[in-house]
Parts: C-alpha cells; structure tokens; sequence
C-alpha cells in the first residue's frame, strides 16, 4: 500500500491526475503548446503510456485543438451492480473520475472523462459544438508506449472465425 500512494505522489503531482482506489494506475491529463490535450499511464509508479495526443478532427469544427481548462471535477465510486449475464451475476464498479472541462474559440466544450481502476483506466471524450451535427474525419488519440515490448498474433487464413 505505502508502494501505491508514493507511485501517486511521484505521478499525481498536479489537478488534472486522477489515481486508482489502490493507488497502482494513474492517469494524467495536459495541454500542449497548441491546447491540444495530451495524456500519460502510469502503472506500479512505472511510466507505461508517455505523453500522447488525444482529441478527434471533424469538417465542422477543431475537436483536437487551441483549447484551455475551464474546470475539474473529481469523484469516486464503489458500487455493486448486477448483470443479466456473463460470468459473474455481481460486478463491483470501484474507480475514482475526474472530468476536465474544456473550451477553444470556436466555441467547442469538451469533457474529457477520466477514470482509474484498480486493474487499469480509461477516458472519453464529450463534445459540445454549436453545430446541429459534425463529421467525424479521424481519431487523434495516440499510444505512445514508454518502452518497447513484445508482441503476438494469431495466424490468419481463409478459414478464420474474423471472416464470417
């Protein structure tokens, strides 16, 4: 436990970092040069995803871009909830959030919804634009892994289940 909490001291150093109720995973949220937000993971105190772009391009509007933070909201969870299927009838929902608010000059809002668990994180993003709808071009999201690692795959061919 004393290892969790100095991995969030070295890695949470500041209002945009949320860290799991264990301490192991944190994730932490920044802004480059260009207000384009940027995220890094962080895993036993190791750096496991390095700083990395997020954000999408739309035709309509900037969605990645000349943004700066507006708020931050942080909470936390733990809660039991059923499924109606699966494995496990009982899924306990254990993570700490935090919200940071956003907004550029073409009068683009965005949240990006950040959440650490005990066996990992996770984000999304939500927009608000004054369009009525917006066209998707491409993801903006980077993985910029810390190190090199190793990798598998499972051989294909025409009798693959992908292909049905």
């Amino acid at each position: 436990m004393l290892a969790g909490i100095l991995a969030f001291l070295v890695s949470c150093t500041n209002d945009t970092c949320i860290t799991s109720p264990s301490g192991d995973y944190s994730i932490m949220l920044r802004l480059d040069d260009n207000g384009q937000p940027q995220y890094s993971i962080s895993a036993n105190g190791n750096e496991v995803i390095s700083w990395s772009p997020m954000g999408l391009e739309a035709s309509e509007a900037d969605l990645a871009g000349q943004f700066k933070i507006t708020g931050v909201k942080t909470s936390k969870v733990d809660k039991v909830w059923e499924q109606p299927w699966g494995e496990n009838k009982t899924v306990r929902d254990n993570h700490r959030e935090i919200a940071v608010s956003m907004s550029n000059s073409e009068g683009v809002d965005l949240t990006v919804r950040m959440r650490a668990y005990d066996d990992g994180v996770a984000f999304r993003y939500e927009y608000e634009t004054q369009e009525d709808s917006l066209t998707v071009l491409s993801e903006k999201t980077g993985f910029r892994f810390a190190q090199d690692g190793m990798s598998w795959s499972i051989p294909g061919n025409f009798e693959t289940y992908e292909l049905d």
